[in-house]
């Protein structure tokens, strides 16, 4: 039962270090777009790579 237990523990620790490392990313790449560190237009085109080119 303590083998379970501290593998549930180690498991938990890995989930929280994976939620806290997308947490400063995403807070890195808002601060970086709201002061101006990004250039504009970076992340949209980031985030429409790999799709259809829009026809006008």
């Amino acid at each position: 039962m303590v083998v379970a237990g501290v593998g549930a523990a180690a498991q938990g620790v890995w989930a929280m270090l994976g939620w806290w490392v997308a947490y400063v990313v995403a807070s890195m790449v808002a601060t970086g777009a709201w002061f101006g560190i990004i250039p504009p237009g970076v992340l949209s085109r980031a985030a429409r790579r790999g799709r259809a080119p829009a026809s006008s």
